[in-house]
């Protein structure tokens, strides 16, 4: 109908694929409320908040506290507690106060040992293990500890999604040892929630 006659159509939908699929803008409503609306792209990968985020299926959500900011750079240090990750800069948030950020599961990459580290993942490197994974046919999502400096109390630090030929490729398995990065562009800032 809306191909035919080309009317406003409003679609109501928990499936996030049918969501994108059929949108050209989204309206997360949680609770009654409006929490962001936008293009669905700006929806889907820039979420507004930790609850956008979460519903958007991000799995990886922080809270930490700025140390550093590099507006010139576009670069932000955030303290972990037990690590630091570096973001890019932004949302109005000042060193010293708590931010939240997130990063998508098929946004954390798997380094190959031997080979040189692209530019982009250079900011964050983080040496652990395969904490566990489950398989879901096509993909794998593997959860990853890390281990000596930085090592926190948690079972796992980042939930990552592999396609399945790779972890095939890179013969991964539970209590591998292996070295993952974040790219600084992929993680999205956003001021903490109270």
């Amino acid at each position: 109908i809306h191909n035919a006659f080309g009317t406003t159509v409003i679609h109501i939908t928990h499936d996030l694929e049918e969501a994108y699929t059929l949108s050209s803008k989204i309206a997360v409503l949680i609770g009654g409320k409006i929490e962001q609306e936008a293009p669905k792209d700006e929806v889907f990968y820039n979420p507004r908040n930790r609850t956008v985020a979460a519903f958007m299926g991000f799995r990886n959500i922080f809270t930490g506290t700025v140390r550093e900011i590099d507006s010139e750079n576009n670069k932000m240090i955030i303290d972990l507690g037990n690590y630091q990750i570096i973001t890019p800069s932004g949302n109005g948030v000042k060193i010293g106060e708590k931010t939240e950020f997130c990063v998508l599961p098929l946004e954390i990459k798997i380094l190959r040992e031997g080979r040189e580290v692209r530019d982009s993942l250079k900011d964050n490197v983080f040496e652990g293990k395969i904490a566990n994974v489950i398989p879901h046919g096509v993909s794998h999502t593997i959860y990853f500890k890390i281990t000596g400096k930085g090592e926190s109390q948690e079972k796992y630090d980042f939930e990552i999604n592999l396609p399945y030929y790779n972890f095939v490729r890179l013969n991964l398995s539970v209590g591998s040892l292996i070295k993952v990065a974040l790219r600084k562009n992929a993680i999205r800032v956003f001021p903490a929630e109270k």
